[in-house]
């Protein structure tokens, strides 16, 4: 559906625009989206991470057979973990990009609240 798309990506703009106009200065306001931007790949990463340390965890059968695994496996996950981390004390280090990270549990909840409405659309269509 095209128009979902446009209507999203018109809301994003919009957003962007109300964005400079509470945070006057431009390069603040990129700092602020391209934080955001940071922390959720960040957030996706580690969550791609945890899943490949669960899957060696409770199947090592599968692993074993598969003919695609990871270099260093485990402990690469791990290491690449704590530097994702790493990187988040980073970003809490600078007024600038700790507001960012102040404010991304907002965007956290109101992301669990969007799953479980749509979760509730789902069983209801279904």
């Amino acid at each position: 559906m095209p128009f979902i798309s446009l209507a999203f990506t018109t809301l994003l703009m919009v957003l962007g625009l109300v964005l400079l106009f509470v945070v006057p200065e431009v390069m603040t306001a990129f700092t602020i989206v391209s934080t955001v931007s940071a922390i959720l790949v960040i957030f996706t990463w580690s969550t791609i991470l945890a899943s490949y340390i669960a899957y060696r965890k409770k199947r090592p059968d599968l692993h074993a057979a598969s003919v695609y695994k990871m270099p260093g496996g485990v402990p690469m996950a791990w290491f690449s973990l704590a530097f994702l981390a790493f990187v988040l004390c980073l970003l809490a280090l600078r007024p600038d990009t700790r507001l960012a990270l102040c404010v991304m549990p907002a965007w956290f909840i109101w992301l669990a609240i969007a799953f479980r409405f749509s979760r509730f659309k789902a069983i209801g269509a279904g």
